[in-house]
């Protein structure tokens, strides 16, 4: 059992209400929930108006590209692991998980592909190379539920590897 609760960015494109590709996504959210994990992005989906509006309130930011990128590069900066729920393409999947790899803390990121959006194709395929990366297909939420269970626990051990880590140096440091 993990010492501290594990903190995770999910990604997701905004989704309209009513739609199944809303209701995917908020099924992975709600799967998360259950699990002994901070989600640093939020528990709920919602579309681009909602998203907007709920910045300001969440943020202590007015809603702009700058403070959105500065916003979740923080989020991203801290979490321990990435979950990325595509259900269709998405550019801010392309970037988070390019920041992620070559400028962030290379966590270790589950792709949660809905059925109906397709596999993912150029930047988003074949990371493994760099991070841990795994590609999960799924239907429903719950088909996950195996799989993410797995990949948290190797996700919680790896940051507590890396906390002892740099204990060792800042012991060796201090010496």
């Amino acid at each position: 059992m993990r010492a501290e609760t594990v903190r995770v960015f999910v990604q997701h494109a905004p989704n309209e209400p009513g739609t199944r590709e809303r209701a995917a996504v908020q099924g992975v959210l709600d799967l998360l929930k259950s699990f002994d994990v901070e989600i640093l992005t939020g528990g709920e989906t919602g579309s681009e108006a909602e998203f907007r509006a709920k910045f300001r309130p969440s943020t202590g930011l007015a809603w702009s590209p700058r403070n959105l990128r500065m916003v979740q590069l923080g989020m991203l900066d801290a979490a321990d692991a990435l979950v990325m729920v595509r259900t269709g393409p998405s550019e801010a999947a392309a970037m988070e998980a390019a920041y992620n790899l070559f400028a962030g803390r290379r966590a270790p990121m589950f792709f949660a592909l809905w059925k109906g959006a397709g596999a993912p194709s150029g930047m988003l395929c074949g990371l493994e190379e760099y991070c841990e990366a795994e590609y999960v297909e799924f239907e429903r939420a719950e088909q996950l539920a195996g799989r993410l269970a797995e990949f948290l626990e190797r996700a919680a051990e790896q940051r507590q590897e890396s906390e002892r880590q740099m204990i060792r140096i800042m012991e060796h440091l201090v010496a």
